[in-house]
């Protein structure tokens, strides 16, 4: 079986049954659609997703369940964007409380993903953070931060 290349929910679905032999994991799968600037997401297990210019941020989490445990239950939704927007994707090892403040106050993908692995830190829990600045005419603007815990 071949893997679905844009569907976030087809993704998912496909990676499930993959991942049963393992201990599982929480995802999350963003498409960006840059015609129509056009976003499609679908997630499982503690991830969140922050969206939104500097003003107005939006927050989403992942659906309940664990992908490669039992049934879950997948749901894709989307979110229309403009360019200069910031996604910020995070798990669980980081406290989602404060992270909007923080997208108010540090302007590039670096320094905002720095600053939320400094302050949003739980110390409980492995984290990742992933912050991109979205443009519709050039590529996206990626950083990352991740702890082992």
């Amino acid at each position: 079986m071949r893997a679905p290349s844009r569907d976030p929910r087809k993704l998912l679905e496909y990676a499930h049954p993959k991942l049963r032999h393992t201990a599982g994991a929480a995802c999350m799968v963003v498409h960006l659609d840059c015609e129509r600037q056009m976003a499609s997401y679908a997630g499982v297990g503690n991830i969140s997703m922050f969206f939104g210019d500097r003003e107005k941020v939006k927050w989403r989490s992942g659906d309940a369940g664990i992908l490669g445990y039992r049934q879950i239950q997948v749901r894709q939704l989307r979110f229309t964007w403009e360019d200069g927007d910031i996604l910020v994707l995070h798990t669980d090892g980081l406290r989602k409380e404060g992270v909007k403040r923080l997208i108010h106050h540090h302007h590039t993908p670096s320094d905002l993903a720095n600053a939320i692995h400094a302050h949003q830190y739980s110390g409980m829990d492995d984290a990742l953070v992933l912050v991109c600045s979205l443009h519709a005419q050039r590529a996206v603007q990626i950083e990352e931060e991740t702890i082992r815990a």
